[in-house]
Formats: C-alpha cells, structure tokens, sequence
C-alpha cells in the first residue's frame, strides 16, 4: 500500500519550489538592472561626448567610433534624407559604409513615423533595402529614426551579425532614448554651425566678412597659411566714373570666375574684398591682379588692386599685411584709371 504523504509536507515542498523559482527570477531582474544600468552609464559618456562635437560630421564620426567600440556593433552607418535637414552638409569624411543619401520616399516607406525605432530580422524587406551588397554577414538590424515622425531627416542603421540581437520581440527603451539623443543633437549641431557660418559669412556675397578676421588679425600669418611662403593679398575696388565707389554686390559678381578657387576671398568693407594668396610672392600677386583688372567687366567703372607682399609669416601679422594692401589700394585709386599698385 503506497505511503499517504502529509498534506503539510506537500504544501512545504511547493513553498519551497515556489521561493526557488522566485528567488531565481528576481535574480534575473537583477542581473538585468545591472546590465542595463552599465548600458545606460556607457550611453551617458557617449552622450556627453556627442553635445560636444563642433559640426555634423564631427558628430556623425563619434557617434559611429563609440557606439561600435561600446556596444559591439557590426555595422552603423547613417541614412539622411536627400532633401532634408542635413541635406546642405559634406560628409566627405565618411564613406559609403557610414553614410549614405536616401529619398524622403524611401525613409517614408519605413514605416517609422509612429514608432522611433524597429528591429528587423535579415529576412525583412526593409532589412535588405537598408543592407549593402557586401553586408550578408549581418543577421539583425535595428533602425532608429532621427527627426519627429511628422519630419525624419534620417534613419540610423545599427547592425549585428548575431540574429537575435536586435530580435522584433526585443525592448527599445535604451535605442529610443539613443535615437532621440542623437537626433536633437544633430539639430542643435547643425543650427550651430549655420549660426557661425552666418556670422563670418557676407549675407549678399556669401564670402567671408571682415568679423571672420578678427579672430586672426593679431596672429602672424604663419598660424593661418603654416609654412606656405610668401603670402601676398590683394585689395581689390572699383570706382564710377563721377568717383563714387561700386557696391561690394555687383563688384562681386563681376569677379565670380577669377582666380584660385582655393584662395581666401574676404569681403572688407561694402565697396571693398581681400584675396589671400598663400605661396605667392609679388611678381605673381602683381600679375592675377593685373588679371583682375583686365577680366572685372563694369562698363564704365575703373577696377583698383592694391598688392603687398612678405616672405616673413612667422613675424608679420595678418592685419599688418592686410593694411598694407589697403595703402597701396588707396595709392591705386589717387591716381584712377584701372590700376594696379605694388608695395615697394
């Protein structure tokens, strides 16, 4: 005949398996707390890191280096909308594999207007439309949404090649806080660096204006060209012929064309531009202003150069040099006519 157990042996024995069970779900918990609380400290020091960065692609450049040396990721790479916020930036220091351009169609097709982040699996159509030919490797992707849903101005790709790293049943708490973290920093950077464009920057001509010396003026020219000896600079004015000056806008557009593309063109006063020539000594600052001078098309207006020229960049400073040439333009336009007048 089978022994008859104590009711009250039962009921401890499942009290027991009860506790055990318990005991080791909030064990669970608790390792995942700490998980997720080392998650959130290494995403507060990359977040520290990204409110910092000086420009969009500075910003870009660390949130890619850090989130892959941090988390362990295959694969980041940005998508920005072709049209959209960021459209007007160079991102020439990333290459395709960090960055790419896409449609307002195509992050429309997403589906990421309601929800900030979606993680996919290597077998979701809009997994393969966000891959590269050269990343089968990779077997989950997570895609973070940087912008409202109203107006993304772009798509974060993060990929692993483990499948259930980024599985759909997966939480997104800590991407969506990284998602919007990155986003309002992109905004913010790109506001900034528009703001500071605009303050050195001439509304009319789009060249750089008198405050994007102030900055320099007392710095010898060597900080600003390094060892690119001599530096000449051209003053370059035009006057009318009852001896009014031309105005900064239409002198402008009138030299459009000429010259180095790559030489520093600043707009000095409204009538009044500075070109910096870096490794260029006199006879030829002399010759590109005599070029000015022969090319500026102003109908009946008379063009002026005035040129000064110093092999010493590591001792002459850049308003030194730069009021030189304003002497020798104002010698230029004493004696009128189109003229070109070289400092001595």
């Amino acid at each position: 005949m089978a022994k008859v157990e104590n009711i009250t042996d039962i009921r401890a024995r499942s009290i027991a398996e009860e506790n055990r069970q318990l005991k080791q779900r909030m064990g669970e918990i608790y390792q995942r707390l700490h998980e997720n609380e080392q998650l959130f400290s290494r995403l507060t020091a990359i977040e520290t890191k990204v409110v910092r960065s000086p420009d969009p692609v500075s910003l870009c450049l660390l949130v890619i280096n850090e989130l892959k040396q941090e988390f362990e990721l295959d694969l980041v790479r940005f998508a920005f909308d072709e049209e959209g916020l960021l459209a007007g930036c160079d991102f020439d220091a990333l290459n395709d594999r960090h960055q790419q351009w896409v449609s307002s169609a195509q992050l429309q097709s997403l589906a990421l207007d309601k929800r900030a982040v979606r993680l996919l699996e290597v077998s979701d159509d809009d997994a393969v439309r966000m891959m590269q030919s050269s990343e089968s490797h990779i077997g989950s992707l997570a895609l973070l949404r940087l912008g409202s849903g109203l107006e993304p101005f772009g798509v974060l790709v993060l990929g692993s090649t483990m499948r259930d790293r980024f599985a759909p049943d997966k939480s997104t708490e800590l991407l969506q806080h990284l998602a919007r973290m990155i986003g309002v920093s992109l905004e913010h950077c790109v506001a900034r660096d528009h703001l500071v464009r605009m303050s050195i920057r001439d509304a009319e001509t789009g060249c750089y204006n008198r405050r994007f010396l102030q900055p320099m003026s007392r710095h010898h020219l060597s900080q600003w060209f390094g060892e690119l000896a001599p530096v000449s600079i051209c003053c370059i004015g035009a006057v009318k012929p009852g001896g009014e000056a031309v105005p900064g806008g239409t002198l402008h557009a009138a030299m459009t064309g000429i010259g180095r593309r790559s030489d520093p063109l600043v707009r000095m006063d409204d009538d009044q531009f500075a070109l910096f020539l870096a490794g260029c000594d006199g006879e030829r600052a002399r010759l590109l202003a005599q070029q000015l001078v022969e090319r500026i098309n102003l109908d009946d207006a008379t063009v002026q150069v005035g040129v000064a020229t110093t092999a010493d960049v590591e001792t002459t400073e850049v308003r030194t040099l730069v009021e030189r040439a304003e002497q020798m333009l104002y010698v230029a336009r004493a004696l009128g006519g189109n003229r070109v007048e070289v400092e001595q």
